[in-house]
């Protein structure tokens, strides 16, 4: 099992510079404790354009989707705007899972001054509370993984109004209260930070995000 930890000869560590269709290939397995030559069973219920997955290889099972994205008539699509996480299909219609993926959209403030109107266009109503439904789902997908499964879920902090919110820490929380428990979690960095449009900013740009795993135990 220990070739996946291994990148490019270098063992995994808290933080990742790469893209995320690089790490997956790495992460699940080693965070999974599960050989994917073997069949490990996943769902990935934010799948979108399935970016995350573009290097996952042939010869492992491909996840399974219940998602949220709806094909638009530009590249961009969407997701529906009640962001139901928490529906996910009962026991009876489907497996249970060795990894539940939860990468939720994150999108700033519909109406931010100078905001333009692709993420409001690409993620739905971006006036709305973005972690609307996440303790939901954490609910949901306890009940839809196999007793060793995991959940890895790709969170970023945001600000808002021109407010800090820590939306990783908050998402730990739920999970804690609703009986997961956090096992790890990478730092993934991006080159850049993401798109601005506040002329005068009121905190430093950010240019990470969390990748969690969670286990009902460890």
């Amino acid at each position: 099992m220990g070739y996946y930890s291994m990148s490019a000869g270098k063992p995994l560590t808290t933080v990742w510079e790469g893209t995320d269709a690089d790490l997956m290939p790495i992460l699940v397995p080693f965070w999974a404790r599960k050989d994917p030559a073997e069949g490990l069973e996943i769902l990935d219920i934010t799948y979108g354009t399935g970016k995350m997955w573009e290097k996952w290889p042939d010869e492992w099972l491909s996840p399974a989707t219940n998602d949220l994205y709806v094909a638009g008539p530009d590249r961009w699509g969407r997701y529906l705007s009640r962001f139901d996480y928490g529906a996910l299909p009962p026991p009876n219609e489907l497996d249970y899972f060795d990894v539940i993926v939860f990468d939720p959209p994150h999108f700033g403030d519909k109406g931010t001054p100078h905001a333009r109107g692709l993420w409001t266009e690409k993620y739905g109503d971006g006036g709305r509370d973005v972690t609307a439904g996440w303790r939901e789902f954490l609910v949901s997908a306890a009940t839809r993984v196999k007793p060793d499964g995991i959940v890895i879920a790709k969170i970023a902090d945001q600000v808002h109004s021109g407010k800090q919110q820590m939306q990783t820490v908050q998402f730990m929380n739920w999970a804690a209260e609703v009986g997961w428990r956090v096992c790890d979690v990478i730092i993934k960095v991006r080159k850049a930070p993401g798109p601005s449009n506040w002329k005068t900013p009121l905190h430093a740009r950010r240019r990470h995000s969390h990748f969690i795993c969670l286990r009902r135990g460890c």
